[in-house]
């Protein structure tokens, strides 16, 4: 995932307001917007990952948004302890598709973006 930094310009020397770089593709931009995901480590027979859960994920496992969870953490001063939504999908069987970039056949990544999940039986 991409980080956008206020964009310095080295020709002025000074950081030039409302544009932005972006760290993995370099490209300036002058639109951004705050987005909020949720980190989750997941494991099976096989081994252990990290995935990146956005809105559309979150909402559909816990029928709250990335942020909302965020705000009760703080509201309720549960900083650093983990949400009882997530603590409450431990032992759920779900199947996550991710999209992994590269094609290196041990490819190694710290997590992964979902694109798609689904918990349901079948």
């Amino acid at each position: 995932l991409g980080k956008a930094t206020p964009f310095f310009n080295p020709e002025k020397e000074e950081v030039e307001e409302g544009k932005y770089s972006c760290d993995s593709c370099n490209k300036q931009e002058t639109n951004t917007s705050l987005r909020y995901c949720v980190h989750v480590k997941v494991a099976d027979h096989t081994s252990t990952t990290s995935f990146l859960l956005f809105d559309r994920e979150v909402i559909q496992l816990l029928h709250k948004s990335a942020y909302e969870l965020l705000e009760q953490q703080l509201e309720f001063n549960r900083q650093g302890e983990i949400p009882s939504e997530l603590i409450g999908l431990e032992g759920k069987n779900i199947v996550w598709v991710i999209r992994v970039h590269g094609t290196k056949k041990h490819f190694r990544h710290s997590s992964f973006k979902v694109v798609k999940l689904s918990n349901e039986e079948e």
